[in-house]
């Protein structure tokens, strides 16, 4: 967000060498600054590249990290606290997932702290959930059931909406990674699910949550609830621009020569819903982005071009949600 112009506070402890990568428009707490870097060590590899006697089917990262202060959230109360002052257009939480080698009454605590904080931000300040791999399904459904409604809007790939949709008793999750890469009419029902589920609603009127950006390597998806965001055909196709951009690691444009197209050419928009099952979305290089509305829930669809021979994979799904809330216009709470 910062190489795209915005002026941000970022609440994670960060030592002297981290200090020095940062951009001039990243603000810190001073809470927040520590003596000594916390460790993240990131093993990234292509595609066909061996470890021993395993082969790697695609390129992608091996993450050691010895990182305390995000593991218990110790910088939750520095970032809230300046919060006010520095007057925010959106709030981006993630890390949740960290907290999962913590012990339960660890965890409960500061996840009723976490909902307390999300809960007494301002109506007016979009609040996003980005989350990441987890093997806790009973922790995954507590972040479901007490996080997700004190925010309007989640981030996640194939292998956490799977995971997810298995931990709260969801439709499909086995479809999701049915041949390794996801099938897109499970991946729409899952999300419309999601947010008839725990998304504003008569029945839940208390509810924050309205929106949802999937990504993965060959196609993304936003769903939304009505009158709560807008922009969210062009939304999704940054996203999905900048991923390419960001695994090839090219600034300018991307070349054919440099990505290759893999979602199906021909697919339908829905399982379990027979009008968009009997759909089928016929792929057009001209208008690239699909939308459609299924009871109000609205949906836009951006395929993704894959880069052949990728130098990054770490970071893209934060990379893609950011860019995507950029370009996204927020309405605010009805």
């Amino acid at each position: 967000m910062a190489a795209m112009g915005v002026q941000v506070l970022l609440g994670g402890p960060m030592g002297p060498q981290a200090m020095k990568l940062l951009s001039s428009k990243i603000q810190v707490p001073r809470d927040c600054i520590r003596a000594q870097d916390e460790v993240h060590l990131i093993l990234e590899f292509g595609r066909g590249e061996t470890w021993g006697d395993v082969e790697a089917d695609v390129a992608t990262r091996f993450i050691f990290s010895n990182d305390v202060s995000n593991a218990r959230m110790e910088p939750l109360e520095a970032f809230f606290g300046q919060l006010e002052q520095f007057g925010p257009d959106l709030v981006v939480l993630s890390g949740l997932h960290l907290l999962e080698k913590e012990k339960d009454s660890f965890r409960q605590t500061r996840l009723e702290r976490i909902v307390h904080v999300l809960r007494n931000i301002p109506e007016g300040i979009a609040v996003h959930l980005e989350l990441a791999s987890m093997v806790d399904m009973g922790f995954l459904k507590k972040i479901a059931t007490e996080v997700f409604p004190v925010v309007h809007s989640i981030g996640l790939n194939e292998q956490e909406l799977a995971f997810l949709c298995k931990s709260v008793d969801g439709p499909l999750h086995a479809e999701v990674l049915d041949g390794g890469q996801p099938e897109i009419p499970a991946v729409n029902d899952i999300l419309f699910w999601l947010l008839n589920t725990y998304g504003h609603s008569e029945d839940n009127p208390t509810s924050r949550f309205s929106r949802i950006h999937f990504h993965s390597l060959t196609f993304h998806v936003t769903a939304a609830l009505p009158g709560f965001w807008g922009n969210l055909p062009s939304a999704t196709a940054a996203g999905s621009m900048v991923a390419p951009q960001q695994a090839c690691g090219e600034d300018d444009a991307i070349t054919p020569a440099d990505t290759d197209l893999k979602i199906p050419l021909a697919f339908p928009l829905s399982v379990q819903h027979p009008p968009l099952r009997r759909r089928i979305v016929q792929y057009d290089s001209y208008h690239p982005v699909t939308s459609w509305i299924r009871e109000k829930v609205e949906f836009a669809l951006s395929p993704v071009l894959v880069c052949k021979k990728p130098i990054r994979t770490v970071g893209l799904g934060d990379a893609i949600s950011a860019t995507g809330l950029l370009y996204s216009q927020f309405k605010g709470t009805q």
